[in-house]
């Protein structure tokens, strides 16, 4: 430009005749609020939570310096934000609407570095020990996309904290596994804080229970899957009550009770319902690895011992615990692990409640079960095991306990290596784990990949264990799996 064009800003006012500069861009409002990512390149940021859409479409991670500006209220009702504003997200984008690969959001995205935000109930431990479940505790309940649903990291991660942050007594319940899993794994937390947040935590699911809300009833499914773990702290703590395995076979059985309040109703159980996953049985196949044993066990009962009438329900219990026996044939695969897992969930009531009354024969069967819990290393069941089955011996008292049924649960609290433990229950001094493919794909309630005898039954069968095998099949009404 000409500098005789140059204009002084006197100049211009003396002289109204004279055209003002020429702009090159269009005026807008400079954004001060934006994140860092979008001022570097110099474009406009649309200041989107926890991700603008910019760094949402870019894949990048996005970060402010400062939090957004505060609405002003025009109204009580303006007071208080929505949960999803309340979780650091704008009304018309939330992290449910990201991009993601194979169902899983990706960790820049869905796990923040730091909380950005503090909701006015929470204190800084409780910031903290949320930001633990989204980063570490949530993969407590997830063997990994290849042998669950795709979407189960994405809900234990994502859509329980949503939950949680619409539901105090949720809430409550995060935090505590949060600080159960810190306890577990020596991290800096106060003890007393940590029993403060699982009494919270079981006193407020109770109440919502009791309440029955049709609101809470998402996040009531939710946290009777978290509980089990929460629950299971007792196991690690001197002054609980023996045979806690007992009450805690009882958290688990109320999962089912809820998810057959949710069925045929996706309301009620708020999208949550995946991470109830377990595979599927093929008992008339699992009735063939059953112990003899155990078989004799059951088929010895005489016709006037209490436990006579439980007969068939204990007998579909030995189908239970031959399923278990079949899958360890195929090494700890997660198809192996998750039924490990969630074993109890199989069980028909009259035996459980024969366990209740401390029926022997009901706990020598609980005893083998305990035996496959210890091949798992999984936190929240560590320790169970060489707990529970001592005190299994000491209640069916000194006509059972030196029983040939109890000679394996006996020896398995002796044993720590996971390859001496399955040696112990196939019976097979010589078995050794087989290669484990990691490349597997869930498909209509089954997982295909992975050499099963229980989610795949187009497989031929596998050379049987070196155990002595009934010579009987069990009744063919027990053939299908009672559903939870």
């Amino acid at each position: 430009m000409d500098p005789n064009d140059m204009i002084s800003p006197d100049e211009s006012n003396d002289n109204p005749q004279i055209p003002k500069p020429y702009h090159s861009k269009r005026p807008h409002r400079k954004s001060r609020t934006g994140c860092r990512t979008c001022k570097a390149r110099k474009v406009k940021c649309d200041e989107g939570r926890p991700s603008c859409r910019n760094c949402t479409l870019r894949r990048t991670i996005c970060v402010y310096t400062k939090a957004p500006p505060t609405p002003p209220t025009s109204s009580p009702s303006q007071t208080s934000p929505t949960p999803s504003v309340a979780a650091g997200t704008s009304r018309s984008e939330s992290p449910t609407t990201l991009p993601h690969d194979n169902g899983v959001l990706p960790l820049a995205l869905s796990v923040p570095q730091s909380p950005q935000f503090r909701p006015n109930a929470f204190d800084n431990e409780d910031m903290k020990l949320l930001w633990w479940y989204s980063t570490f505790a949530f993969s407590s309940f997830s063997i990994g996309s290849p042998g669950q649903p795709s979407s189960v990291s994405r809900i234990l991660q994502v859509n329980i904290p949503q939950l949680a942050l619409q539901n105090r007594f949720l809430m409550d319940i995060v935090l505590s596994l949060s600080a159960c899993h810190m306890q577990t794994t020596n991290q800096d937390i106060s003890p007393s804080r940590a029993a403060a947040y699982r009494a919270r935590a079981l006193e407020g699911y109770r109440r919502a229970v009791t309440e029955m809300k049709p609101e809470s009833r998402p996040g009531i499914l939710a946290g009777s899957l978290l509980l089990t773990a929460v629950a299971s702290q007792s196991f690690r703590e001197e002054d609980t009550k023996e045979l806690y395995i007992l009450d805690w076979i009882t958290v688990w059985r109320g999962i089912g009770i809820f998810l057959q309040m949710s069925a045929g109703d996706k309301a009620s159980h708020g999208g949550v319902r995946d991470v109830f996953f377990r595979p599927v049985l093929d008992l008339a196949v699992a009735a063939n690895y059953i112990p003899h044993e155990l078989t004799e066990l059951i088929a010895s009962i005489p016709e006037d011992d209490d436990e006579y009438p439980l007969i068939e329900y204990h007998e579909l219990t030995l189908k239970f615990l031959g399923a278990l026996y079949a899958e360890l044939l195929n090494g700890l695969t997660p198809i192996t692990i998750l039924l490990i897992t969630t074993w109890v969930t199989y069980l028909p009531q009259p035996t459980v409640i024969a366990m209740r009354a401390k029926k022997p024969r009901a706990l020598i069967l609980l005893a083998h079960y305990l035996a496959f819990v210890k091949l798992l290393r999984i936190w929240w069941l560590e320790g169970i095991t060489d707990r529970e089955i001592p005190g299994i011996v000491r209640a069916v008292g000194p006509e059972w306990a030196d029983a040939e049924a109890l000679r394996v649960p006996r020896l398995a609290t002796k044993l720590t290596d996971k390859l001496e433990l399955a040696r112990l229950l196939l019976n097979d001094p010589e078995w050794e784990f087989p290669p484990v493919s990691m490349e597997a794909v869930h498909r209509d309630g089954e997982i295909f990949g992975y050499p099963s005898l229980m989610s795949m039954k187009s497989l031929p069968l596998p050379q049987r264990p070196r155990v002595a095998l009934p010579e009987n099949d069990c009744a063919d009404e027990f053939a299908d799996c009672p559903p939870l």
